[in-house]
Parts: C-alpha cells; sequence; structure tokens
C-alpha cells in the first residue's frame, strides 16, 4: 500500500509540473507592438502603418496610458485602421468610453470585414474604446 501511495504522490507532482509549464502555442501577448492572432489591433495611420495598439481584451476606456508602440501617441481618437485577428469573436470600437456612442465592427478573424485599412469617414479618429462579441451574433 505504501509503494502505491507513494507512485500515486509521485504520478501527481509529475502531472501538476507538466500542466503548470504548458501554455498554449496560441497564446497572444497583449500591448507588445505585434499584431497577433487572437488580438484585436488598432492602427496610427491608414494602411496598417504607423504605431499599433494591440489588445487581447476588451478596454471600456482609452487613457493617457494607453499609446501606440512605435509613436508613443495616445490611442484615444487616433485610429486610422483595424484589424482583427481573432477568429471567435467580433471587435466593436465604441465612439466614446464605457462601450457608448456609435459602434463599429471589425468582424472576426477569417471574414472578409476583419480588417479596416482606412476607417470610413465619422470613424476614423473617433474611438475611444473596444470590446469583444462572439462571431455570429
Amino acid at each position: 500500500m505504501k509503494t502505491f501511495k507513494t507512485a500515486l504522490s509521485v504520478a501527481a507532482v509529475s502531472i501538476a509540473a507538466c500542466l503548470s509549464t504548458a501554455t498554449p502555442a496560441s497564446a497572444a501577448t497583449a500591448d507588445n507592438g505585434v499584431c497577433e492572432t487572437y488580438e484585436i489591433c488598432w492602427y496610427y495611420n491608414s494602411g496598417y502603418r504607423g504605431g499599433v495598439a494591440d489588445f487581447t481584451q476588451a478596454d471600456a476606456r482609452y487613457d493617457q496610458n494607453d499609446t501606440f508602440h512605435g509613436t508613443g501617441g495616445q490611442i484615444n481618437n487616433n485610429i486610422a485602421s483595424g484589424k482583427n485577428r481573432n477568429p471567435g469573436y467580433n471587435a466593436i470600437g465604441w465612439q466614446y468610453y464605457n462601450w457608448t456612442g456609435w459602434a463599429f465592427t471589425l468582424l472576426a478573424s477569417g471574414d472578409p470585414n476583419c480588417c479596416v485599412s482606412e476607417l470610413p469617414g465619422a470613424y476614423k479618429n473617433a474611438i475611444s474604446s473596444h470590446s469583444h462579441r462572439p462571431y455570429g451574433t
């Protein structure tokens, strides 16, 4: 019985060690200046140029601490183009803080409307927050 308990303990420790060190291959690193799979990416200039701001989570308020990598410019009301690299969720850019005002949707990755090289007129340089919604809803 003691041998069985010891073997069981060793097996449990081995499994725990494997689980604690495993990371998903698809994990994106938010706010690193690289537009990766599972992120929404906003760009300072049209054509996906200039600085980039990359997010894995919704953000209710772009403030002075939210800046574009590569420019240092603030994100709030300075977005000219965007990509949604998340295959499971639509990304919604909102006019005002806390997901209010009009909304502009970038459909999930893989959809032809997942990326916009230049935001249309009223939406360009007018987004202050973003959220996510499951694709198809």
